[in-house]
C-alpha cells in the first residue's frame, strides 16, 4: 500500500499535535493545512501539487522496495543492504540477496539474476 501525502500529513499532525505546528514546519499557513485536509484547498485557489510536494519533501522517509513490493522506511532499506549476510532466516536471506542488486542500492552488485 502506498503512502499518500495526506497520510504523511496526518502522521505529523499526530506527532506534533496541531495544524499550526505542522504549518510552521512546512512554512505554510494553518488555513492551508485545514483546507487541504478538508479537500477544499484547490477550490480556495491553492495549488495542491505544490503543497503535496512540500509535504513529501518534509516528511517522506519511505521508498518502494521492489523485492517486497511495498513501501518501507528508508532506514530499513539502508539497514538491509548494509547488513551482514543473514544465515538463520531464509526470507531475510532472499531479501538481502535482492538488496545487493537493487537499483536503490548505490553500491549494488551487477548480477544476471534479478
Amino acid at each position: 500500500m502506498s503512502v499518500t501525502p495526506k497520510d504523511l500529513l496526518m502522521e505529523q499532525l499526530d506527532r506534533l499535535g496541531s495544524k499550526k505546528a505542522v504549518a510552521d514546519e512546512l512554512d505554510v499557513s494553518r488555513t492551508q493545512i485545514s483546507l487541504y485536509l478538508a479537500g477544499k484547498y484547490e477550490q480556495a485557489g491553492g495549488r495542491v501539487d505544490r503543497l503535496e510536494a512540500k509535504i513529501i519533501a518534509a516528511y517522506s522517509n519511505r521508498v518502494f522496495c521492489p523485492h517486497l513490493a511495498s513501501d518501507i522506511k528508508q532506514s530499513d532499506c539502508v539497514d538491509c543492504r548494509t547488513a551482514s549476510i543473514p544465515t538463520s532466516d531464509p526470507e531475510l536471506l532472499k531479501r538481502w540477496i535482492a538488496c545487493k542488486t537493487c537499483l536503490l542500492n548505490p553500491g549494488r552488485e551487477e548480477s544476471a539474476a534479478c
